[in-house]
C-alpha cells in the first residue's frame, strides 16, 4: 500500500478535463487479459482491494492506491476517489470476473487476482487510465503488465488525478519517515556485487536486485546503470534501527526491484 508518495499530492479542483481523460481512455482501449472464474462481490473496500461473498478478502493485481484514513494514518488524498472509481466501474454488479495470480495470496493473507467485470473490462487498467493508482509489477503475478503500464503512461502524460501535481521524492533527501510505497528519484552512485545480489546507492537508500530475479530485467546490463538517473517505484523498508546494517556501514533503507517496470532510466539530470 501507499505511503508518504501520496502525501506529496495536492489536491487542486477542476485537475481533470473530460478532454484529456477521453484522450487517455482511447489510448487504453485494448484489453488487459480476461477472467477465467466468476465470483460475487459483496463491497469495495478501496481502491485497490475488494471483499467477496463468503468473506474473501482480495488484492488487486498490478495496481497500489491511495489509503483511507486508519488507526495508524491519517487519509491520504485521492483514496475516496479511487474507492468511490472502483465502486463506479462496477455500478452495483455483483457478478464479476477473476483471473488468480501465480502467487495467490500477499503476506496479508489476501487472494491476489486482476479483477474484471461482467464486460471483461479490467478494474486495474479503469483505475490507472484515470490517475487513481499506481502500476506495481510483483513477480511472479507479472501477466498484462505492458498493457497495465502503457494505462498508467497516458495518464501521466494527460496530467490525470495524482499525476497532476506528483513530485517523486529525492533520493539524497530520504529519511525513515518516507517508509512505505514511493516513487524515487536520483543518481546511481555506485553499483556492487554483494551475496546474490547486485546492490545499487542512491543517497541513503541501497536498492537490491536479486539474481533470481535478473530474468525480469531482460538483457539489462544492472553494472551500466551506475551514473545513471532513475526513477524507482517500490516499498522502502526503514532498516535504521538494525544494529548490523549500521556496524557494517550499510544504508538506512532498502528497496528491493523485481522487475524493470519498476525502474526507469531517465534523460534528465538529478541530485545524486
Amino acid at each position: 500500500m501507499v505511503g508518504r508518495f501520496f502525501l506529496l499530492v495536492l489536491l487542486a479542483a477542476g485537475l481533470i478535463s473530460t478532454a484529456l481523460e477521453t484522450k487517455a481512455l482511447e489510448i487504453t482501449a485494448a484489453r488487459c487479459g480476461s477472467p477465467l472464474q466468476r465470483v460475487e462481490l459483496a463491497r469495495v473496500v478501496d481502491g485497490d482491494t475488494l471483499l467477496l461473498a463468503g468473506g474473501e478478502r482480495l488484492r488487486v493485481i498490478g495496481i497500489d492506491t491511495p489509503e483511507l484514513a486508519s488507526e495508524r494514518a491519517p487519509r491520504q488524498l485521492f483514496s475516496r476517489r479511487a474507492k468511490a472509481a472502483a465502486q463506479a466501474f462496477f455500478d452495483g454488479g455483483a457478478n464479476i470476473g477473476l483471473r488468480r495470480g501465480g502467487q495467490p495470496n500477499d503476506r496479508y493473507g489476501r487472494s491476489l487476482a486482476h479483477v474484471y467485470r461482467a464486460d471483461g473490462q479490467s478494474l486495474a487498467q479503469y483505475l490507472l487510465a484515470r490517475g487513481l493508482a499506481v502500476h506495481i509489477v510483483v513477480p511472479p503475478n507479472s501477466d498484462h503488465w505492458q498493457c497495465l503500464a502503457a494505462a498508467e503512461v497516458a495518464a501521466r502524460n494527460g496530467g490525470l488525478g495524482l499525476w497532476g501535481s506528483l513530485t517523486p521524492l529525492k533520493a539524497a533527501q530520504l529519511t525513515a519517515g518516507d517508509s512505505g510505497f514511493a516513487l524515487v528519484q536520483g543518481r546511481v552512485n555506485s553499483v556492487s556485487r554483494g551475496g546474490n545480489s547486485y546492490w545499487l546507492a542512491l543517497g541513503n537508500l541501497a536498492v537490491q536486485i536479486k539474481d533470481r530475479d535478473l530474468r525480469n530485467f531482460a538483457s539489462a546490463d544492472i553494472m551500466a546503470l551506475k551514473g545513471k538517473t532513475v526513477l524507482l517505484r517500490g516499498w522502502i523498508i526503514d532498516r535504521s534501527d538494525s544494529r548490523s546494517v549500521s556496524n557494517r556501514g550499510f544504508k538506512p533503507l532498502l528497496m528491493q526491484l523485481r522487475h524493470r517496470a519498476m525502474l526507469q532510466i531517465l534523460a534528465v539530470e538529478a541530485p545524486p
